[in-house]
């Protein structure tokens, strides 16, 4: 798995990117496969393939007493280097890389699919909301 992640970081960071602004969708989690329940309140989506940017965060904050905000990116966080790189077009995005030493892969397809897996505790986590914007 962690080979398959890296393989897929290195050839979306040799792929070309397409320069175009932000693109933000609102999302609804359809189906998911973990406990870990840090996601689960992600409704909406930022791309930005021009600074290679995912960020997960819900737009729903009234009554809640966390900031709901999750970003993939290259930078330094914490103890580690984030590794980030997407490409994308009008209606479709593609990513992945390491955050805080996990390799993830995320996809929104053209019909609002949005997938994202990634290793947590030893197995293979897959996500998915159904998005429009």
């Amino acid at each position: 798995m962690r080979i398959g992640a890296l393989v897929l970081f290195g050839a979306l960071a040799l792929s070309q990117n397409a320069s175009a602004a932000p693109v933000t969708v609102a999302c609804s989690l359809v189906d998911t496969s973990t406990y870990a329940t840090r996601y689960i309140e992600v409704d909406q989506i930022v791309f930005d393939v021009e600074a290679q940017l995912v960020d997960m965060r819900s737009a729903k904050t009234v009554g809640t007493s966390d900031f709901v905000n999750w970003i993939f990116t290259t930078r330094k966080h914490g103890p580690f280097d984030d590794l980030f790189t997407m490409r994308g077009g009008a209606n479709w995005f593609t990513g992945g890389g390491v955050s805080n030493s996990t390799p993830y892969a995320m996809k929104l397809t053209q019909d609002g699919l949005f997938v994202m897996t990634y290793v947590y505790r030893g197995g293979t986590e897959v996500l998915r909301w159904q998005c429009a914007g």
